[in-house]
């Protein structure tokens, strides 16, 4: 799917801006999210390493994956290995330093941005499959959106995400339905909460991500 690059690098820049206020606002890391099984800490750890995929997976496209996109994306993400691997990091971690490195990983990719071109290409690890930058970017608005939420949610705090990142999350999920979300969400917060299970709905297609 098409984005306009500079809307997405706004969009990035804004909600990560805004999940790192988010972060240096959560007193004690060990709540709990609404996540089974995730704290706070847990929660940081993964969207850490979200953002750091856009700095290590540049690569050049291996000759034999298969290209995906910003809606594919999602299709290969294994929610087991995912829980597994994010435990462990942050378990390895200080808050502390789960503090410092979201900080780290946003600052880098916001410095790296400015020299990127859509066309680059990231390779997910092991070389399986790879995607445009514009498309890896786009998925990594989806984490630090639909997660921003999740932190939001667990803190109680009443921060507003960036509706530049609810629309581009909002445009990936439409396409996960063919562009047919159900009437009555047509405001994209509430659309990327129903979508993403964060909030219940009667549509049987939901969520279409989790």
């Amino acid at each position: 799917m098409d984005f306009e690059f500079e809307q997405l690098r706004a969009a990035f820049g804004e909600q990560s801006t805004t999940f790192v206020d988010l972060v240096h606002n959560t007193r004690d890391l060990s709540t709990p999210t609404a996540l089974e099984g995730w704290d706070c800490a847990v929660l940081i750890g993964h969207v850490s390493t979200a953002v750091e995929a856009l700095t290590r997976w540049q690569a050049d496209p291996p000759p034999d994956a298969p290209e995906i996109d910003a809606v594919a994306w999602w299709d290969g993400v294994d929610p087991g290995m995912n829980d597994t691997f994010s435990h462990r990091y942050a378990a390895k971690r200080s808050h502390e330093q789960l503090r410092e490195l979201i900080g780290s990983a946003v600052q880098q990719a916001k410095e790296m941005l400015p020299t990127m071109k859509p066309g680059a290409t990231l390779v997910a690890p092991g070389g399986i499959a790879w995607t445009r930058f514009d498309q890896g970017l786009a998925t990594r608005v989806v984490e630090l959106t639909v997660h921003g939420l999740d932190l939001a949610a667990a803190t109680g705090s009443t921060t507003a995400m960036s509706p530049r990142a609810l629309a581009v999350t909002g445009q990936i999920l439409d396409q996960r339905l063919n562009g047919t979300r159900p009437a009555e969400l047509d405001d994209n917060g509430r659309w990327v909460a129903a979508a993403t299970g964060r909030e219940p709905h009667s549509d049987s297609r939901l969520p279409v991500i989790q």
